[in-house]
């Protein structure tokens, strides 16, 4: 989650507002309804995690990961190749506004 808020810390022209803004929110409505409802609880409890609430940070980074909507969204980039040298991994920010739910 953290790509997204630093994401949306970025200046726009009020021209290209709307648009991003409704382009952000599709893209965060397009995941797994129970990893963006548990990433919300854990940054609205702890913010940016740091010492020891990085150990719970993680364990719920990673519980989410086993979650069937991840783990079936996850798939595309992986045959894409995401995760290897591929032209797609090297230009995934081009790729990334394709992936829906």
């Amino acid at each position: 989650m953290m790509s997204y808020l630093t994401i949306s810390m970025r200046t726009r022209p009020s021209a290209e507002l709307d648009a991003y803004v409704e382009a952000f929110v599709s893209r965060i409505a397009s995941f797994d309804k129970r990893t963006v409802r548990a990433t919300k609880v854990l940054i609205n409890r702890i913010g940016i995690a740091k010492g020891d609430e990085l150990l719970a940070s993680n364990r719920a980074f990673f519980q989410a990961l086993t979650q069937p909507g991840t783990l079936n969204r996850c798939s595309k980039p992986r045959g894409l190749g995401y995760g290897k040298r591929s032209h797609f991994a090297l230009n995934f920010g081009k790729a990334l506004k394709s992936f829906g739910s």
